[in-house]
């Protein structure tokens, strides 16, 4: 006697609890909706120089992504895979460079308060103050 079932599939089935199938929905619509690197570089870009580079910025973002889909449908993974590797060194030294910019700051700071005998004090109401990113015209 043959194990399938009439659907094609062998006799082995996993059920799946109405709660655990709920997480699982909610946490794929939490990740579907978490904006990711394009979208803060098209914001961003929008925000500071108008909608029309920020129509730009998404063109870029797009032709990226065809371009990348076309070389892993070409099955040249192993490119995409050699540039993520190399990723991570660009990432990491733009993380040392942040950092060394953090410190020259602070220890401009610093100098130019002992230079002029400063004394801490503390921030000013305006200082204080938020300000908005966005630029008015």
């Amino acid at each position: 006697m043959d194990a399938r079932n009439k659907s094609g599939h062998d006799g082995v089935f996993f059920t799946v609890s109405l709660q655990l199938y709920l997480v699982f929905v909610l946490a794929t619509a939490l990740l579907i909706a978490t904006p990711g690197p394009n979208v803060a570089l098209i914001v961003g870009t929008s925000l500071t120089h108008g909608p029309r580079t920020g129509l730009m910025a998404v063109a870029g973002v797009n032709a990226g992504v065809m371009i990348q889909l076309a070389v892993v449908a070409a099955g040249l993974a192993w490119i995409v895979e050699m540039f993520s590797r190399n990723f991570d060194l660009i990432r990491f030294a733009g993380a040392t460079y942040l950092l060394v910019l953090g410190v020259q700051t602070l220890w401009k700071r610093a100098s130019r308060c002992r230079r002029s005998r400063c004394r801490r004090s503390a921030p000013s109401r305006a200082a204080l103050r938020w300000r908005s990113p966005i630029r008015r015209r």
